[in-house]
């Protein structure tokens, strides 16, 4: 499997698709990251579940950090579940995450 990641890595270079390559090892290091977090080597959400509950996440620029595992963060807006899969947006600032768009600019803007 790591010798197919770096051909791809390879074809990826060789094409200059730039923003490809580096989206494509942003994802690896993400789920290499989760992987690690929880103690799990599985790829696919489906295949093995992370160890329940709620996951205590670091929030990075453009990135997060998972400090103990779990399945989701909880919206600091809505009090909504977030599964880590599909967390898109958060501040590193404020250290929350958010459940979609509408309710990180509610957030950011001054009451």
């Amino acid at each position: 499997m790591p010798q197919t990641r770096f051909l791809q890595v390879c074809k990826m270079v060789r094409s200059r698709s730039l923003r490809r390559t580096q989206a494509f090892l942003t994802a690896l290091r993400r789920r290499k990251a989760l992987s690690a977090a929880t103690g799990a080597n599985h790829m696919n959400r489906y295949e093995s579940p992370r160890s329940g509950g709620e996951a205590r996440i670091r929030y990075l620029d453009g990135d997060f950090q998972i400090l103990s595992p779990g399945n989701y963060v909880r919206c600091a807006v809505t009090g909504q579940t977030i599964p880590l899969d599909e967390l898109k947006y958060w501040s590193a600032e404020h250290q929350e995450a958010y459940i979609d768009a509408a309710a990180a600019m509610s957030r950011m803007r001054p009451e």
